[in-house]
């Protein structure tokens, strides 16, 4: 019900993060005329970059359909997925090691479990490329929350954007909030009108449909 929301949330985290977008903003507020970023020299635009999604199901579709418009080269990992389908979509179906280690831009958009292993832990996190960026609106179980920290503390990856925590509301001592090179907001992708009139109308037919 909230498919659409989560991916266009998405893209504004992609965009937020290469572009400084809320680091400005604060910095403004703050009375400082920033200039100078961790990312100032390699700040790239979109068309620019190699994108990789996680999960290939409703919202990952989503988001690469919105992302067509930027023209960046985009590859998906999804082992339940059918890879002449991607291919027709005009994607790269590769493996996740493949992913992990080509891309610029890495979004999850797979299911997962409490239980699960994490998608991205520390073994893909020294995989990944000292400029990359994570962005996660999916599930917070699907990324390593303290290899995510040590990977953005040591600059391991560029930067992350995250809107899903283990714990909500998270600690003001979460240690994610001190670092400069991650935006964070508080599980709000699918906080839409639209999303939150669907949800009933989904229930609706789903009653319908059982009952015929």
């Amino acid at each position: 019900h909230n498919a659409y929301a989560v991916a266009e949330y998405t893209i504004g985290m992609i965009l937020n993060e290469l572009r400084n977008i809320t680091r400005s903003c604060t910095a403004l507020k703050s009375g400082e005329w920033r200039e100078k970023y961790q990312n100032s020299e390699t700040l790239t635009e979109v068309r620019s970059q190699t994108i990789g999604i996680i999960g290939f199901g409703t919202i990952g579709r989503l988001v690469f359909e919105r992302l067509k418009g930027f023209h960046p080269t985009i590859l998906v990992h999804d082992p339940f997925a059918d890879e002449d389908e991607i291919r027709e979509e005009g994607c790269k179906p590769v493996t996740k090691e493949e992913l992990i280690k080509q891309s610029d831009i890495i979004t999850i958009h797979a299911r997962i479990k409490a239980g699960d292993p994490p998608i991205i832990g520390k073994e893909e996190f020294d995989q990944m490329k000292d400029t990359a960026y994570l962005i996660n609106t999916a599930r917070a179980v699907a990324v390593d929350m303290k290899e995510l920290y040590r990977a953005l503390s040591e600059h391991k990856i560029m930067g992350a954007a995250i809107d899903v925590f283990p714990t909500e509301p998270i600690s003001k001592d979460e240690p994610l909030l001190k670092l400069d090179n991650i935006t964070v907001t508080n599980h709000q992708g699918g906080a839409t009108v639209e999303s939150y009139v669907k949800a009933p109308e989904m229930v609706l037919d789903m009653l319908k449909h059982s009952l015929e």
